[in-house]
This record gives structure tokens, C-alpha cells and sequence, in this order.
């Protein structure tokens, strides 16, 4: 099977507000082994210099839910998707393609834990992204919600991503579940007793935009069984599976910065996170100018609900 990557301009490392700065247009060439996968990438001189640092690497790499959780399903068109390379970043139908092979189509369920919380499961392997605080502490959830994940993705170390009892009690009920983080928050979670590993699942370079106080903190992002990114809390990547997890509401970002970073990169799902700020008519009206926007590029806007779980066929 493809890892199916799609790649967009880099960043100026020269422009005032970097790492959200302007983007430059920059040349998009050759493929990639990713953990067996193939997939496309940048050229080393495109990428921006805080992607260097050597801890984020860049050669990275239903069943039935407890609670109040209600379920949808949507379907892609076609089959299957692969990048033109002529035309990088532009999703368009493809089948076998010569020296690659067919792609096969997959079901992903995908639930939403609030904020940037997110349950994936895809071929029945269980992956838990970023059980935080807003999650740990809301009334509605029920930690058999997690029962039998099979691996724990956390993207960085502030509380609104790991939550050290929703942590514990996602491992008590885990398939054996191993942690997968940064270098940064292994060390912080060893001091509690805690596990963690740095590799594992496929990583992309994602760093921490800038927060009110200062730089904020190592930020590393996840393709979760190629087929959904996640990207913690970061508008400055430059590529994603055909499902991205994106962050519109934040105090180091903007509607506009996430709208803008998701037509770069053109994944064929938009599925916005890290929300927990906005009352329910606040995301209504958010999310429908985000949809707007996206609708332009042909990105679809799957905006899912708080302990809701919807299907894509991708």
C-alpha cells in the first residue's frame, strides 16, 4: 500500500514571523521509503531551518464505543488517490499506476475526544492521539471509550495534549499499548513512571508556532497508518495524508493560518481540532467559513462532534 503524501511550499525562514510566515513557492521532487511505504517529499534545500532540529526527524518516519457516542459515514468518490507529479499537491483519482501498484481503498473511523483528542481506528488497529486534559476532565467521557488501544500518540507536553490520569488510565485499558512522543516529553513522562518511545509510527516536521510567552515547546506530528496526519499544535508543515487532523481555533494561531496551511497541502479530508475554546455556534460559524475556503481546492470540511464517530473511505 502507498503512503500517500501530498507536499506544498515551504516556509521563509527570513520573514519576520516565522515559523507562520509567507510561503515561497519551491520545487516538489523524488520519492521516499517512509516504514516500508513510498511517499513524496521535499528536497533538503527547501525546508526551513527550524525543521533541522534532529528531534524532529524527517525520514520518519468501529467497534462499538461506550457512552454517548453517535457515529456517521462518508465515502470518498473514487477508490483510491495519488498525487500527479506533475501537479503536487492536487489530489485526483488514479488507479495502478505503473511501478506503484494499486492502492486499496480502507474504511477509517475516526472519534473525536474534544479538543485535539482523536481516536482512529483503520484495519482494526486502535491509535490514540492526545488524550489531554479537556478530554480527562469533561463528564461525558468514559474511559472504557479507550478500551484496547494498541498505541498512544501525544504530539508535545502542554496539558491540553497529555493528561497524565487520562494517560494512565488509556494504558490500564490498552492492548499493550506503547507510548509514542517527543524526546522532550519522554523525559517528563519517566519522571512519572511512565514509558515512552520517540519512534514508532511515521513522523513529519511540525513545529510548535509561537505562544504569547515565548517559543513554545517540541512539537513533533504523526501519519497515523497512512492515511490521517496529525500535527499537534503547528500551521508550518509541509505535507499530510488524505486525512488531516487541523487545528483552526488556538492562542498561537487563526482560522485564516489553518485555512491557508490546508489549501497548501491539499489533503482530500479536513477534520478540524483543538476546538475546546469555541462555544457550539462559535464553531458553526467558524467552520463554515472554513468550509468555504476549502471548498475553492475541492477539500472537504468533515466537522465532527464531541464523542461523535464518523467513517471516511479513503
Amino acid at each position: 500500500m502507498l503512503e500517500r503524501t501530498t507536499t506544498a511550499p515551504a516556509l521563509d525562514p527570513n520573514h519576520p514571523e516565522h515559523p507562520t510566515g509567507r510561503s515561497l513557492p519551491r520545487p516538489v521532487t523524488g520519492w521516499r521509503r517512509v516504514d516500508g511505504f513510498l511517499a513524496r517529499r521535499l528536497p533538503e534545500s527547501s525546508r526551513v531551518g527550524s525543521f533541522k532540529d534532529p528531534s524532529l526527524p524527517h525520514e520518519a518516519s468501529t467497534r462499538p464505543s461506550a457512552g454517548c457516542l453517535r457515529a456517521k459515514s462518508y465515502q470518498s468518490p473514487a477508490s483510491s488517490y495519488q498525487q500527479e507529479p506533475s501537479q503536487a499537491g492536487s489530489w485526483k483519482p488514479h488507479r495502478g499506476a505503473e511501478g506503484l501498484g494499486n492502492l486499496t481503498p480502507m474504511d477509517v473511523s475516526i472519534t473525536k475526544l474534544v479538543h485535539a483528542c482523536l481516536l482512529v481506528e483503520v484495519d482494526g488497529t486502535r491509535t490514540l492521539i492526545d488524550p489531554g486534559m479537556f478530554s480527562w476532565q469533561d463528564d461525558r467521557l468514559d474511559p472504557s471509550m479507550v478500551e484496547g488501544v494498541d498505541r498512544i500518540l501525544i504530539t508535545h507536553e502542554h496539558a491540553d495534549h497529555v493528561s497524565i490520569e487520562f494517560l494512565r488510565a488509556s494504558l490500564e485499558r490498552s492492548n499493550g499499548a506503547e507510548v509514542e512522543t517527543t524526546a522532550a516529553l519522554q523525559g517528563i513522562l519517566a519522571k512519572e513512571g511512565i514509558s515512552a518511545v520517540t519512534e514508532g509510527t511515521p513522523q513529519f516536521a511540525a513545529p510548535h508556532e509561537r505562544i504569547p510567552m515565548g517559543p513554545g515547546p517540541q512539537n513533533v506530528g504523526f501519519h497515523v497508518a497512512g492515511v490521517l496526519s496529525h500535527p499537534g499544535d503547528s500551521h508550518s508543515f509541509v505535507e499530510t495524508m488524505p486525512i488531516l487532523a487541523m487545528p483552526f481555533a488556538a492562542p498561537w494561531g487563526s482560522l485564516t493560518n489553518g485555512a491557508d496551511r490546508a489549501r497548501l497541502v491539499r489533503p482530500r479530508y479536513v477534520v478540524p481540532i483543538h476546538d475546546w475554546f469555541l462555544s457550539e455556534p462559535g464553531r458553526t460559524f467558524m467552520y463554515r467559513l472554513a468550509k468555504m475556503a476549502l471548498d475553492e481546492d475541492g477539500i472537504e470540511l468533515v466537522q465532527i462532534g464531541d464523542f461523535e464517530t464518523v467513517t471516511l473511505g479513503v
